[in-house]
């Protein structure tokens, strides 16, 4: 039963580059990710979206998991991308990665 269980974790587990993705509810979650982190909300393939992924080209990898990522992105920070997130400006995206 142990090693069902495992199995059926692990196919819903993802490795992207250093991170380990964990999907939940239909979202791919970062498996650093804690209630309470400051988050950044962006709408998946927004204008917002493709700044985020221009200002931080590192995001591309995680983001390619699909239409709703979480991605710990820093000290307490997280990206979160959804179909109904916000569409922030370059600036806010910015300010949220320093």
């Amino acid at each position: 039963m142990k090693d069902a269980e495992r199995q059926e974790e692990y196919a819903l587990s993802r490795v992207v580059r250093s991170k380990v993705f964990h999907f939940r509810d239909g979202s791919w979650i970062d498996e650093n990710f804690r209630p309470g982190m400051q988050i950044l909300s962006v709408k998946y393939l927004s204008d917002a979206y493709f700044s985020l992924l221009r200002i931080n080209p590192d995001l591309r990898s995680y983001a390619s998991l699909g239409n709703s990522v979480t991605v710990v992105v820093g000290n307490n920070k997280a990206v979160v991308i959804t179909p109904g997130g916000d569409e922030p400006s370059d600036s806010e995206i910015n300010k949220f990665l320093r």
